[in-house]
C-alpha cells in the first residue's frame, strides 16, 4: 500500500456543513518510504502539524491543539491505526480517497466514528 501524496478535502461535503465552514481548509501531506512516513495535517494556512513515524515502532507525535504524547501507529489490511488521547484513529486510501475514521474513545457508553472523505490532488 502507498499513501505517499497530497490530499483535499473532497468537494461532497453537505451543504450546511460547507457553509458553516466556507474558509476552512484541511490538506493531508503524506510521505512514504517503505514503513517510515511523515504525516502533515494543514488547517487553515496558519496550523500546521507534522508527525513522523515507523510502521510498529513507538514515537513522539502531536495532536492539532498541540497535545504530544507516544503512539505506535500499526499497518493491517492497507489500514493505519493509530490510538490517539482521545480517540482511535484509522486511515485507508479507498479508490482515489484518502478515508479518516475517528472513533471518540472518551463516550464508554456511545462512542462513533466519524468518516472525513479527502480526495486525492496529486499521485
Amino acid at each position: 500500500w502507498c499513501f505517499h501524496g497530497n490530499y483535499r478535502a473532497s468537494e461532497r461535503i453537505p451543504d450546511d456543513k460547507i457553509e458553516k465552514c466556507r474558509d476552512y481548509k484541511l490538506i493531508t501531506e503524506v510521505t512514504q518510504d517503505g514503513n517510515d512516513f511523515s504525516w502533515t495535517q494543514i488547517y487553515y494556512t496558519t496550523t500546521r502539524v507534522t508527525n513522523k513515524f515507523t510502521i510498529g515502532k513507538e514515537c513522539d507525535m502531536e495532536t492539532v491543539g498541540g497535545k504530544k504524547f507516544k503512539a505506535t501507529v500499526q499497518m493491517e489490511g492497507g489500514k493505519l491505526s493509530t490510538s490517539f488521547p482521545n480517540y482511535q484513529h484509522v486511515t485507508e486510501i479507498v479508490g482515489d480517497k484518502l478515508v479518516e475514521s475517528v472513533t471518540d474513545k472518551r463516550d464508554f457508553i456511545h462512542t462513533y466514528t466519524l468518516e472525513i472523505y479527502i480526495k486525492h490532488i496529486i499521485k
